[in-house]
């Protein structure tokens, strides 16, 4: 929410009163002396245990997989009650060939390319108890196109486009959006291959959006990425100690 400022953000405290000894007299209102602490549930305990109900979220780069078109797939584990899950598994296809291994971190992500075609492919988790959980990668898209971002590439951010045939060689448009407003936008066409590069000084700071769609507006990719904030000695933190 802080990306579009703090004006909306806002406190209010709610006074809870003491039920009154006659139902509905409130004439006297008291407000109890005790302080009442509810622990948070301990989650750093990262391993799987044997009665828990996992939920995968499904992240492809640029929002949809496309049928043919190589695309990196992140994803999330957790428990029912929003757990981080620390677990490792596999991907297979259709005929139950292992695709990759994976592994996720303490924070329950991890990341796989994958090449989609007319099969479901599916991801394996095993629980420590031998277990195993399956669930379904979401269905690739007949048409469209993917896209691949590297915001680590020294001074530039690149982007790369691929597209099947119905998208290569059409005039499609593409938009830069920072906290709601337009930055950059121009047309482009998707060919074996198109490579976008923006220089990482010339980008506002901060959360960027980038979007490529169609003349009729439809949205093909989208992704976000950051920008990390110019180091700037306003943006220090200075602490002085009473003694030594």
């Amino acid at each position: 929410m802080t990306n579009w400022g703090n004006t909306d953000i806002f406190s209010h405290v709610f006074p809870i009163f003491r039920k009154p000894d006659s139902p509905g007299n409130y004439n006297r209102k008291i407000i109890d002396s005790r302080n009442y602490r509810h622990r948070l549930p301990d989650y750093r305990e990262t391993s799987i245990q044997p009665t828990e109900k996992l939920n995968v979220s499904f992240y492809p780069e640029g929002g949809k997989l496309v049928k043919g078109l190589k695309s990196k797939v992140a994803f999330l584990v957790t428990d029912e009650n929003g757990k981080y899950i620390r677990t490792e598994g596999k991907v297979t296809d259709k005929d139950g060939n292992t695709l990759c291994h994976i592994q996720t971190d303490n924070e329950g992500r991890s990341v796989f390319d994958i090449l989609p075609d007319e099969s479901t492919f599916q991801l394996h988790l095993t629980e420590p108890n031998g277990h195993e959980q399956t669930f379904s990668l979401p269905q690739a898209e007949k048409e469209g196109c993917v896209m691949s971002l590297n915001g680590m590439a020294g001074d530039e951010v690149t982007v790369d486009l691929h597209g099947t045939e119905s998208i290569k060689n059409r005039l499609l448009g593409y938009s830069l959006i920072h906290y709601g407003k337009l930055s950059t936008c121009d047309t482009l066409t998707i060919r074996e291959g198109f490579q976008m590069k923006f220089h990482r000084d010339s980008l506002p700071e901060g959360v960027n959006q980038l979007t490529v769609f169609d003349s009729q507006g439809q949205i093909l990719s989208e992704r976000l990425f950051f920008i990390y904030p110019h180091p700037h000695e306003t943006d220090s933190i200075r602490i002085t100690t009473e003694t030594p």
